[in-house]
């Protein structure tokens, strides 16, 4: 069950595995289908860290092995629920139960398992050692799920892979199906191997898939955690983190201009998504209006043109200070200094566009502002 790997080596690749699905945590929950590829690799990976062999060294002599292994299973049984989901986040009319559903026969079916390996734990050896009818259930429920996903997922994508315009749709269910694929020979082979057991034949081939689930597990693993994560970094993820941590920031301020949270807005799309933030945002930003003190006066032109902005970025520092100052004058409480309104733009993807731009130098604007504060408070 542990993994034939080095020890330093394999604890590298566990470094590298967790500090991206860190990331995707951070950076990528905005919407289903990255959150449940976040999930899915959560799962795997924690069964990767089981299997390493300085964590096994400490869990095993509490669990035992074989316990130890079929946790193992239920969480790629958990995986594969959530990577059937990544699947189903594509469909816009996805049923609100569907999700749940898999995670709940994920779960039963590893009590299930639980259950089944308890004479393998009692004897001190593995399921299939151990033979009988209960190891050809266990393998034969581990591989249930994958039928299901494999079978399910295959047959509608090679129904609709010539709607599939995007390379990289196309090389993310590629990834899931040779997953899938890896997954299912894996319990194939262990059911085999539990049923050629029964005959007393089956040790050759229990030696043989023993020593290459040893890597082959971990390389997988560790491909798929770098497929993800030439996502992380692109534009679009970093400015949707910003936009979502502005629309908090907003939200804090004029909570009754905001409808539900993060987590409703999961199932939108993309654009839907963004175009309700934009709106909200420029909601909130009108009830802010009359609190904003106009900076009209060219503080920090120099700064910024030393930092290379252009004049489109200085003209979103001034909006995103103006708004910031806003926030902290209401929140301390002060009147409002006239009656006039941020308008709100007609257009939508315009509306987008300059929150977007506002969310890039929400930061750089709080620091300009904290700067200009703490020379006010040095000189007086």
């Amino acid at each position: 069950m542990t993994n034939t790997i080095p020890a330093p080596v394999h604890a590298l690749l566990l470094l590298f595995v967790w500090t991206v699905i860190g990331a995707r945590w951070i950076m990528l929950r905005y919407n289903m289908y990255d959150l449940r590829l976040t999930h899915s690799l959560t799962f795997a990976c924690l069964a990767l860290t089981l299997k390493d062999p300085t964590v096994a060294s400490f869990v095993v002599p509490e669990l035992g092995s074989t316990l130890t292994r079929t946790l193992v299973h239920v969480l790629i049984l958990w995986a594969i629920a959530a990577l059937i989901g990544v699947y189903n986040a594509w469909d816009p009319a996805e049923s609100p139960w569907k999700q749940p559903v898999m995670y709940a026969v994920a779960t039963c079916l590893g009590v299930a398992l639980v259950l089944l390996s308890a004479p393998a734990r009692q004897l001190g050896v593995t399921v299939e050692q151990a033979g009988g009818w209960r190891a050809i259930a266990y393998f034969g429920l581990y591989a249930l799920l994958n039928v299901y996903g494999l079978g399910s997922i295959t047959l509608d994508y090679i129904r609709n892979w010539g709607e599939t315009r995007s390379w990289q749709a196309r090389v993310t269910v590629g990834g899931v199906l040779i997953f899938f694929v890896s997954m299912l020979t894996e319990s194939v082979s262990m059911l085999v191997s539990a049923a050629l057991t029964v005959q007393k034949t089956g040790d050759d081939l229990t030696d043989i898939k023993s020593n290459t689930n040893g890597w082959l597990y971990a390389v997988m693993m560790v491909v798929a955690v770098a497929l993800s994560a030439r996502t992380l970094f692109t534009r679009r993820a970093i400015d949707q983190m910003r936009v979502h941590r502005l629309w908090d920031a907003l939200a804090d301020a004029a909570p009754g201009a905001i409808f539900g949270s993060s987590r409703d807005r999961r199932a939108l799309s993309e654009r839907q998504r963004g175009i309700r933030l934009a709106s909200e945002a420029f909601e909130v930003a009108q009830r802010l209006g009359p609190y904003a003190e106009p900076i009209d006066d060219g503080r920090w032109d120099q700064q910024m043109a030393d930092e290379g902005l252009g004049t489109d970025e200085q003209a979103a520092v001034y909006r995103a200070a103006q708004l910031q100052n806003a926030i902290a004058r209401r929140d301390a409480g002060l009147d409002k200094i006239s009656t006039a309104t941020v308008p709100a733009s007609p257009d939508a993807e315009q509306m987008l566009a300059e929150i977007t731009a506002v969310a890039r130098q929400w930061t750089r604007a709080r620091r300009f502002r904290e700067q200009t504060m703490t020379a006010h408070r040095a000189r007086y």
